[in-house]
């Protein structure tokens, strides 16, 4: 079950209860591709995982999402899953990404 806990630009946020997909411990940091304005980025040693443009992310730690000064960070509690996508903009001519 996913509940929206925040949005960065143009990426969602959401807390989850399990991720579809194995994690494993990153050895550098990882970056989210979100628009042409710049990288997502979390910072090394958190558990991550990516299933097509969905990406699951747990630490042990507090920590924090970050975007190049653009945006505010948004914190991550230790210990919660969360998922990371893009936000999609619905419209009867077809969906969309939304830029940053």
């Amino acid at each position: 079950m996913k509940h929206i806990y925040a949005r960065q630009g143009d990426l969602v946020i959401d807390r989850i209860s399990d991720a579809p997909v194995a994690l494993e411990v990153t050895k550098a940091p990882t970056t989210i591709a979100g628009s042409h304005e710049g990288a997502h980025t979390l910072p090394v040693g958190i558990e991550y995982g990516r299933e097509g443009r969905m990406h699951y992310v747990r630490s042990a730690e507090a920590t924090e999402l970050t975007h190049a000064s653009r945006h505010r960070p948004v914190p991550l509690a230790a210990g919660q899953l969360y998922a990371i996508y893009p936000q999609i903009d619905r419209r009867g001519d077809g969906d969309q990404d939304v830029e940053d």
